[in-house]
């Protein structure tokens, strides 16, 4: 195993930096992970748990007769961009020996590997669920039509013969009892087929790790403070703690941007992060009229703005960004204040963990800010995306613990320090405890997915056409469908459109949701693009009516969005 240190040390200088020192336990989790065992691994934001994927995929592409392709399997797109760039410098892999054809991205907006073939490969959860069903997303419309099998054997031949890495899987499972369902089936297939699957995050709630141990009872848990722990690590993020204050407090989209306009005078870095994009956009307005340039980002920008802004946030040493959870987890940034809206317990972590995360050697701030007028419009359960009783129970949580400092990128409080402070994971456990809340499983999605995952002679069709009685998804309560901003008119007084002109304007695309979908319908100027043999057709949409069977049968492949209904500030506006 001599060579898997060399790698990871590579990747480290190449990667991070030629300096950067190597954190405990993650030598030893590439290790395991190489040599087939399952593994449970729980560290800290900020780790450096991402060098684990890097490190496994050079190997795969370099050791490829020994080691399997590496799928790194994310919650998020935004994350997904931001792993995959980090591996790069002006168009080149930073790491000499790896060819950036073993790298791909695999998502709504980016297919460079459809089979998810290549030694490396970012994804989301929705790709690689449907290409584990032998029904690899970009092939849906023409298997929908009968005009392709789908190369699904191919795909799912490729998953078997890989080292699948689930990233912040708390995230799934929070999320919808559909995706939690999903989530299940996929682990309980992968510890039948003993993949050497690695399940990471910085938040393991013992909730969730004793559901996810129900269906990988043989998975080894590796845990920070308990299996292995960083001297280094831990000297650097009590230096941040001592100056780093957190404030619980009532409020409203007033009092976000009041507190912002009051912290851009001493602070440098400013993130604010919504739970919802309405909640973001009227934020930045109300930033705009006094007079604050803001930078945006949420699910509704066209990718091109995203990569744009990502890198401002990342290079400037001054800026006010208003965001939604698309930086929460994993996105490389770091900000000297953050004023967030109250959320569940882990994700509060991951919005914390952007908070001074690169030790910018002066005072931070973690303002939560806990809207009630909000809260009280959450359904019986659904607070957004979000469980409601777990969200409020936070909300109680966190105003015991006022008075004291909170270590928001250490699960507990180091031996070491004199501060009268507690690790994030107290937070996290008693939040989940006195909210009661325990994953929920769609049975119907379990069983369905169970059975698909284990039939050898599995159709593609059949797969299309049970995602019909499921909303048109496995994982959403509706798919996501793809959306192109007309920005140049290139589409006014066309029939069709190829499929290599539709490539090249990839970077104005955004996902839209059916709720998005039907208000186009409703609008002047809306285009609907319909796969045809050599390209795509554009017409008029007829009506909303059919609209979801329209999209699963693969009759609509993608809107196209008048100009005039997307702001350049602020994104799509329907």
């Amino acid at each position: 195993m001599v060579f898997i240190e060399e790698a990871f040390y590579h990747i480290l200088k190449h990667v991070v930096s030629p300096d950067a020192s190597q954190r405990e336990g993650l030598i030893e989790v590439i290790k395991q992970a190489s040599r087939g065992e399952p593994i449970i691994l729980s560290a800290p934001p900020g780790y450096g748990k991402t060098t684990i994927v890097y490190t496994l995929g050079y190997l795969a592409a370099n050791h490829g007769f020994e080691l399997p392709r590496t799928i790194h399997i994310l919650p998020l797109r935004s994350i997904i961009d931001d792993c995959y760039s980090r591996l790069f410098e002006n168009g080149k892999t930073k790491i000499p020996d790896l060819s950036r054809e073993a790298i791909g991205r695999q998502m709504m907006g980016t297919h460079e590997s459809p089979w998810l073939q290549k030694p490396l490969v970012f994804t989301t959860i929705d790709t690689f669920i449907l290409c584990s069903l032998k029904l690899p997303p970009r092939e849906i419309p023409k298997i929908s039509l009968e005009r392709s099998l789908g190369h699904g054997s191919y795909t799912k031949a490729a998953i078997m013969a890989s080292l699948p890495i689930f990233d912040e899987i708390q995230l799934f499972i929070e999320e919808s009892t559909k995706l939690t369902a999903v989530t299940a089936a996929l682990i309980e297939w992968m510890n039948i087929f003993r993949f050497p699957v690695v399940i990471m995050s910085a938040t393991f709630p013992t909730t969730i790790r004793k559901f996810l141990q129900k269906y990988i009872p043989d998975a080894k848990v590796i845990k920070y403070g308990q299996n292995f722990r960083d001297k280094q690590f831990e000297e650097a993020r009590v230096k941040v703690a001592e100056n780093m204050k957190t404030l619980i407090r009532k409020g409203d989209n007033n009092f976000i941007v009041k507190k912002i306009l009051s912290y851009h005078k001493n602070f440098d870095k400013i993130l604010s992060i919504s739970n919802t994009v309405r909640r973001c956009i009227r934020v930045a307005e109300k930033l705009d009229k006094e007079g604050l340039d803001v930078v945006i980002l949420h699910s509704k920008i066209i990718r091109k703005q995203r990569d744009e802004r990502l890198k401002i946030l990342k290079e400037r040493k001054r800026w006010v960004a208003v965001t939604t959870q698309v930086v929460e987890a994993g996105v490389d940034i770091s900000s000297h204040v953050l004023i967030t809206d109250i959320a569940p317990p882990c994700a509060l972590v991951q919005r914390a963990g952007r908070v001074m995360r690169h030790e910018e050697g002066s005072d931070g701030i973690v303002d939560i800010i806990i809207d009630e007028k909000e809260l009280s419009n959450g359904t019986e359960k659904a607070f957004g995306v979000y469980d409601l009783p777990l969200t409020k129970c936070t909300a109680t949580v966190l105003k015991q613990y006022e008075d004291k400092r909170i270590f928001w990128h250490l699960p507990s409080s180091p031996a070491t320090t004199t501060i009268d402070g507690i690790g994030y994971e107290k937070i996290i456990e008693e939040a989940y405890i006195y909210s009661g809340f325990k994953p929920r499983i769609d049975k119907d999605v379990f069983f369905t997915i169970c059975e698909f995952l284990r039939k050898l002679s599995l159709a593609p069709k059949s797969v299309v056409e049970k995602m019909k009685t499921f909303e048109g998804s496995f994982t959403r309560d509706s798919p996501l469908i793809k959306g192109y901003v007309d920005k140049d008119d290139i589409f006014k007084d066309k029939e069709t459109i190829s499929f290599e002109e539709i490539e090249k304007i990839d970077e104005w695309s955004l996902s839209l949701s059916v709720k998005d979908c039907k208000k186009l319908v409703e609008r002047e100027g809306a285009l609907v693009l319909t796969p045809e043999e050599d390209g795509l057709k554009i017409s008029k949409p007829k009506s909303s009516k059919h609209l979801l069977s329209q999209v699963i049968q693969g009759k609509i492949a993608a809107f196209v969005i008048p100009r005039e209904f997307y702001n350049e500030k602020y994104g799509l506006i329907i």
